[in-house]
Formats: structure tokens, C-alpha cells, sequence
């Protein structure tokens, strides 16, 4: 029996907790999502256990404005608030394989919506399956919520965006449509 090893790919990320963002990259199989990874629905490269995710060429940027810069960080995933593909050009798609189609193709509607967190302001696309609804999709049993072409604003002055960004539910205090 031969066993065939999947590609790996890397996709340049940002984690955004509650004292810090971290910027790196995520390594896992082609094939895979992020939000899937993020979600515990696949494995990274190297299967973590215990609810962390790895980021290597990791750089932190403080409250202070501080920085560092670490070879690896593993990151527990509830305490990520956001995660977000850093370079827009990776962000549709990101770790797909370009060689698979999905059929049945599910249409989705991108329905705009707002989310407040404790520390960060997010706004960007839902996709909702037809006859689906926000609340319908914020019930959903996976931890994070992906959206597409999200702003991400920091207080009242700095803002990102970003291609895609996934959402910790239980950070969510409220989402307006």
C-alpha cells in the first residue's frame, strides 16, 4: 500500500487577541480551509491536540507598540477574537486545490454585516445559503465565523482590510446586519 503525502501550503496570517496581533503564517494541507483548520474540521502540518494553533516567522505588536519576532508561537484558538489572511492575494481560495471541484456547487448571499468584539469593530460579508439567515449561521455549531472583505477597525482611528477574516463566535457581543 502506497500512502500519498498531500501538498502543504502556507498562508500568511494575523491573529488579533485581547493584549496583542500576531503576524505569520499557518501551514497545513492543500485541500484544506482555513476557517476549516481554525474550526478543528482538519488538521494543521503537524496535528496539535490541544486547541493550539501554530504560527512560525512570527512577529507580536504589543499595546505599546512594542514588537518581537519568534521563529514559532502557538497560539491557543480561544483566544483568538479574529483571524485574518494577511496578503490580499491569498485570501480567495486560500489552500484550495486548484484540481478538486466541489460539486453540488452551493450558491451563497453575501449579506453585510457589523460585529462588535471586546477590542476590535469587523465588517464584512456573510454568505448565506438560500432561506438561510444571520441568526441561523451565528447557531452554527463551528467556533468561528467566516467572512469575506472585511474592514477591521481598531477604536476610532486605524482600520485594515482584508480579504478574509474568521470570527470567534463567543467574542461576538453584537452583530448588526
Amino acid at each position: 500500500m502506497v500512502i500519498q503525502e498531500r501538498a502543504v501550503c502556507a498562508v500568511p496570517m494575523e491573529f488579533y487577541t485581547g493584549s496583542r496581533v500576531l503576524s505569520g503564517q499557518i501551514s497545513y494541507q492543500v485541500g484544506s480551509r482555513v476557517s476549516e483548520l481554525l474550526n478543528g474540521l482538519v488538521a494543521a502540518e503537524r496535528p496539535v491536540k490541544s486547541g493550539f494553533i501554530g504560527l512560525s516567522d512570527c512577529v507580536h505588536l504589543e499595546n505599546a507598540g512594542d514588537s518581537k519576532q519568534e521563529r514559532t508561537v502557538y497560539v491557543r484558538k480561544s483566544a483568538i477574537q479574529l483571524a485574518a489572511i494577511s496578503d490580499s492575494n491569498a485570501g480567495r481560495g486560500a489552500g484550495a486545490d486548484v484540481s478538486w471541484k466541489g460539486y453540488p456547487l452551493v450558491h451563497k448571499k453575501p449579506v453585510v454585516v457589523t460585529l462588535d468584539l471586546p477590542r476590535y469593530t469587523v465588517t464584512g460579508n456573510v454568505h448565506c445559503r438560500e432561506g438561510q439567515t444571520i441568526l441561523d449561521v451565528l447557531d452554527d455549531e463551528r467556533t468561528f465565523l467566516p467572512l469575506t472583505s472585511a474592514t477591521i477597525t481598531f477604536g476610532n482611528n486605524l482600520e485594515y482590510t482584508r480579504p478574509f477574516v474568521a470570527v470567534n463566535k463567543r467574542d461576538i457581543e453584537s452583530i448588526r446586519e
